[in-house]
């Protein structure tokens, strides 16, 4: 073999093996770090795209808990704390004066608490009144329309010429 060929040849295997050493010190470990970061970006990608559905749809959440909120306020509106049962009484006592019925007995009971609820409890007022029938009808369609929740139960009426006479229970609720 001549010097030529044998130069050559070395200069292959030379080439062949600095080629697969690059491959083996350099490259392998560069692909494996591609191929991890390759993955890294594509969940990345993913989480973004999630991210951006839900940056998305904030202005409607925003609005569903403006809705909420008011929601709430109604609610606590038409349920008094503690602190404005006196002007819910108040508010009977003039409703019932400007219906023209006359109040025989106005007493509120003790606050009770039903059995398992959390969120409210109960104030019952024992109520006599006495008037024409249109007059106690006007009253109880009236405190029926207060903005405050009024449950009238165990309602009796006595008929005593034009005069009505009516017992019942007037039950309002109260946010805890």
């Amino acid at each position: 073999m001549n010097k030529t060929k044998r130069n050559i040849i070395i200069g292959v295997i030379v080439f062949i093996g600095v080629i697969f050493g690059y491959h083996k010190l350099v490259y392998s470990k560069n692909a494996k770090i591609i191929n991890e970061k390759r993955e890294e970006h594509k969940n990345m990608s993913v989480d973004l795209a999630k991210a951006e559905q839900v940056a998305k749809s904030l202005p409607n959440v925003q609005k569903r808990y403006e809705i909420l909120v008011k929601q709430w306020d109604k609610a606590k509106e038409m349920l008094p704390s503690t602190k404005e049962i006196p002007s819910l009484l108040e508010a009977i006592t003039r409703v019932g004066m400007k219906a023209g019925v006359k109040f025989v007995l106005f007493e509120p009971q003790s606050i009770r608490t039903p059995k398992g609820q959390i969120l409210y409890s109960e104030l019952p007022i024992k109520l006599s009144i006495s008037g024409g029938f249109h007059q106690i009808g006007l009253f109880l369609s009236s405190i029926g329309n207060l903005p405050r929740i009024i449950d009238v139960s165990n309602l009796t009426m006595k008929i005593s010429g034009t005069t009505v006479a009516a017992n019942f229970v007037a039950t309002t609720y109260i946010l805890k």
